[in-house]
């Protein structure tokens, strides 16, 4: 009788005991399957959320930026360019440069390469007596921002104000009942409202603007202008101190004020602006990372225990065939078989159980699998595979190893002696 002959017989009258070998099998390969699977998919769902997070979260902080870009722009203008021999006293004093500059101070700088600043800003202004509505008001001439020949355009921070147009400041329209639409003179000349501005408890409350040519030739002052509005990029290494050197690179006669409270809020809020968003996706990731920490850990422990309890079931189960085949195992070896060769009847029926459980165990595991949104069938690699078998072979081989050796060693001798 050969041993594929015995197998067979083995099988058909022991099938509970070979199909209990198949369920152990069967249930540690698809526990280290499924849950080294599911670890994956959710590593890399995870991986993948993140990167969209990332993505969103950098939209959301560009919205975010230029929300704040928006509300600061209402801060106005930070820096202030002036002439060089403009006394400063006289200018906090009296509101406004009493000396100018070349209006083509502004396309000099404008067609600097290197420029630390943005909103170029040329304006004429003089406190005057307006003699129309007898009282004393600021004009100012403004023309459109000077674009910067070297940079891409930018939403400019205040509008030009048409020939023939002018905007009026809050206290002057309410004390003299004005609206946009009407016509006023100024000087002599004839200028229909534009816009009346709202109340903004500055100078600009008393003030009126024109366009700036034609502010210069009321004033008598053609082709000059007292002021150069900027605004300064908040750029790492941006200081005064180096902007000044850069400007008056340019335009040596020139002096650079700084209005100090309104960069230091425009620096805040764009650093605020990115730290909120920055710390809502750390968070984020701080807690999908914890949690897959928690579920790496507690995979770490179920695996190994599910696989001791598959190993001790399989140690009974061959423990316990091996007790029942004593007396066929007496007479094998009586008749001349070799103990090697009874080793080798209970390992193929082990490596039966172990292949038949590693098949259906595999199958198992990758079912249980797609029951998660986030599983998808290229986590499968043939090295997963590979070595969720390799498991199946080494938990089978420990487990019914000790028994079939110890079937092995019997005397035949003893164990019909004892039958008889």
């Amino acid at each position: 009788m050969t041993l594929f002959t015995l197998l067979i017989k083995e099988l058909k009258q022991r099938k509970r005991n070979f199909i209990l070998g198949v369920a152990s099998v069967t249930i540690a390969v698809a526990v280290f399957l499924g849950s080294i699977l599911l670890l994956t998919s959710h590593e890399n769902h995870i991986r993948l959320v993140l990167e969209d997070k990332i993505q969103d979260t950098q939209k959301r902080t560009d919205v975010l930026k230029d929300d704040y870009r928006k509300i600061m722009k209402e801060l106005g203008f930070n820096l202030l360019i002036l002439p060089q021999d403009q006394n400063l006293t006289d200018f906090y004093t009296n509101n406004f440069a009493a000396k100018t500059m070349p209006e083509e101070y502004v396309e000099k700088l404008a067609a600097s390469s290197s420029m630390s600043i943005r909103h170029l800003l040329p304006s004429l202004e003089r406190k005057i007596l307006w003699p129309e509505a007898k009282r004393h008001v600021l004009l100012v001439g403004i023309r459109g921002e000077v674009p910067l020949l070297y940079r891409a355009p930018k939403e400019p921070m205040m509008q030009a104000v048409p020939k023939g147009r002018v905007v009026v400041g809050y206290d002057i329209h309410t004390m003299l009942d004005l609206k946009a639409g009407d016509t006023i003179k100024v000087l002599g000349q004839s200028f229909v409202i534009e816009t009346c501005y709202p109340e903004r408890g500055s100078r600009d409350d008393i003030s009126l603007w024109i366009d700036l040519q034609q502010a210069q030739k009321l004033l008598n002052q053609p082709g000059r202008i007292n002021a150069i509005l900027a605004l300064k990029c908040l750029c790492a290494g941006n200081s005064l101190d180096s902007l000044r050197k850069e400007i008056n690179a340019i335009l040596p006669d020139v002096q650079i004020i700084e209005k100090q409270e309104k960069v230091i809020t425009r620096a805040h809020a764009r650093q605020r602006a990115s730290k909120e968003a920055t710390d809502a996706l750390f968070a984020d990731r701080k807690n999908k990372q914890q949690q897959l920490e928690i579920q790496k850990k507690f995979a770490a422990l179920f695996i190994p225990f599910v696989l001791l309890l598959c190993m001790v079931w399989l140690y009974i189960l061959f423990t316990q065939n091996a007790n029942e085949r004593k007396n066929e195992i007496g007479i094998l070896m009586a008749v001349g078989v070799r103990p090697a060769q009874i080793i080798l009847l209970f390992l193929a029926k082990a490596f039966l159980i172990c292949m038949t459980g590693a098949a259906v165990g595999t199958v198992a595991g990758i079912l249980v699998c797609t029951t998660a949104s986030y599983f998808k069938f290229k986590y499968i690699t043939f090295g997963l595979l590979a070595g969720s078998w390799a498991t199946a072979i080494l938990v089978t081989l420990i487990s019914t190893w000790p028994p079939a050796f110890s079937a092995s060693r019997q005397d035949p001798a003893i164990v019909l002696a004892k039958e008889d």
